[in-house]
């Protein structure tokens, strides 16, 4: 089955994410959207998106898989205005951490559709849609919650964190805290070290 996929917010999570997407074989169309106007043109420029759309619920509204890269803040706001417009079907992706900050702003929002967190543990010292690469995501351990999602959510994270390059976890919310997280991804991505040997 292809998908037409949306992408909220073009910067360098955004735009990599496009950029990578773009070549997914069960992938039609990647449209986008980004506040900023001159973000958004060069997201396209770049090839991360082929269309681009003037709101987050112009995008929503004509997306099967729809992904969220904006600022942790910003969050609730956009994923109010685009379940405006979601089709019953569509997906919607959370790139943001502080899971637990925005399942309580939300509210009974995030139930109603069918949302997950997926954070991407990567990224570069500078941001924006100018260091955006399609090959950001490898070998980076992507953090999928709630722990045990509806079956169909749960294999599309696989799906698309397959293409990326990049390592499945499934955790709750609680447990997406820094110590929590190395005790439990340390070693599946570092298999050749001890956990209580420092990296030098």
């Amino acid at each position: 089955m292809e998908h037409t996929i949306g992408i909220i917010g073009l910067g360098l999570m955004g735009g990599s994410l496009g950029l990578a997407m773009s070549e997914w074989p069960g992938m039609t169309l990647v449209l986008g959207h980004d506040r900023d106007p001159k973000s958004a043109r060069l997201a396209k420029e770049r090839g991360a998106v082929a269309e681009l759309r003037p709101t987050p619920e112009a995008v929503a509204e004509t997306s099967d898989l729809l992904f969220l890269a904006v600022p942790v803040r910003s969050v609730p706001d956009v994923l109010t205005r685009a379940a405006a417009t979601l089709k019953p079907h569509s997906i919607v992706f959370d790139l943001a951490s502080s899971r637990e900050w925005i399942l309580r702003e939300t509210g009974p929002l995030s139930d109603r559709i069918n949302y997950a967190g997926f954070h991407p543990m990567c990224g570069k010292e500078i941001g924006g849609i100018g260091q955006a690469r399609a090959t950001l995501f490898r070998n980076a351990p992507i953090l999928i919650t709630p722990e045990k999602p509806p079956h169909r959510i749960a294999e599309m994270a696989r799906r698309v964190s397959t293409f990326l390059g990049g390592r499945v976890f499934f955790c709750t919310p609680g447990n997406m805290t820094l110590p929590a997280l190395w005790s439990a991804i340390f070693p599946i991505c570092f298999p050749t070290h001890s956990v209580l040997e420092p990296l030098l």
